[in-house]
């Protein structure tokens, strides 16, 4: 009986060395191109990865490839929000109930709608992270449309997303609550290109999508991780220090795209004028900068981004 259990421990040991030396050893083709490493429980999903990490309720991160084609299909939103069988003590529909918190999504469901299952799958909670409403509603959802009409535009981009390793709570069901999330997107044609955006998981999150954009190297300071480790080594340097000027522009037909969001369907309202800290990074100190201000844009004087000739 003894020795059984000694060769169940040896075994386990090998394929935690295996998936180490491997770190897409357990997952699908396909979405797993581009994956990062493993960190916590690997879970692959018919069109999608997590990272989970159950000490704290959700995920390290979520990976997928959207196709144009998965942008539309037959499956409409059914809203199942439900713990996952495979992961023991997973939060369920209620975790995040009167705490003030969204369920959001980090793969989209608008990002599901190939068949029902699909979609279905997008619900599951290990999916899911509390995020303020505004932030859910209101910037997130304008990036998630976003890259839908990238996926439109290249054919297929690579999607890596998650929260941040900094803590702002923890709900009462014992789920952290991170105090940003970020996303990359990745496309490899014409060219290869990324876009990283970091994002204050709080109750006003101003400005518009360029605000938030930082170099890949930067992220991957933050989160602690390396995002594309099968890029080739000269592709992966010269993308990921890269910060880009702006947001790729978009070719999807109007119709095959959802409609943007309005104040009175998602119920955000125009920025306030309180005064923020202000988004943008010191040269001097090479961290955020410490001045406030109340321009919509989120950023103080000193940073706020230069108008086009």
């Amino acid at each position: 009986m003894m020795s059984r259990v000694f060769l169940a421990h040896v075994l386990a040991s090998l394929c935690l060395l295996s998936l180490a030396a491997n770190p897409r050893l357990g997952w699908g083709q396909g979405d797993a191109e581009f994956a990062p490493r493993a960190k916590g429980t690997p879970l692959t999903n018919a069109t999608y990865l997590v990272d989970f990490d159950a000490p704290s309720g959700i995920a390290h991160w979520v990976h997928y490839a959207l196709l144009a084609s998965e942008c539309q299909g037959p499956a409409e939103r059914d809203d199942a929000f439900r713990a996952d069988p495979r992961i023991p003590g997973c939060p369920d529909h209620n975790a995040y109930k009167a705490s003030g918190y969204d369920r959001g999504h980090l793969k989209p469901a608008a990002d599901s709608k190939a068949s029902p299952p699909t979609m279905r799958n997008s619900f599951l909670m290990t999916n899911m992270a509390p995020q303020t409403p505004n932030l859910n509603r209101g910037i997130w959802k304008e990036l998630e449309e976003a890259v839908r009409g990238w996926a439109w535009t290249y054919g297929e981009v690579h999607v890596t997303c998650g929260p941040s390793v900094e803590t702002y709570d923890w709900l009462a069901s014992g789920v952290r609550v991170p105090s940003s999330f970020w996303k990359v997107v990745m496309r490899t044609a014409p060219d290869t290109a990324c876009l990283a955006f970091v994002f204050p998981n709080a109750e006003r999150v101003p400005g518009d999508l360029h605000h938030y954009l930082v170099s890949v190297d930067d992220l991957e300071s933050k989160v602690g991780m390396d995002l594309f480790p099968a890029l080739p080594d000269g592709t992966e340097r010269r993308v990921e220090s890269e910060l880009p000027a702006g947001v790729w522009a978009q070719g999807a037909p109007a119709s095959a795209l959802p409609a943007a969001p309005t104040s009175s369907s998602s119920g955000n309202t125009s920025p306030s004028t309180a005064p923020v800290q202000c988004m943008g990074i010191a040269k001097s100190t090479g961290q955020r900068c410490r001045q406030t201000t109340r321009d919509p844009s989120g950023y103080c004087r000193y940073h706020a981004p230069k108008e086009a000739p």
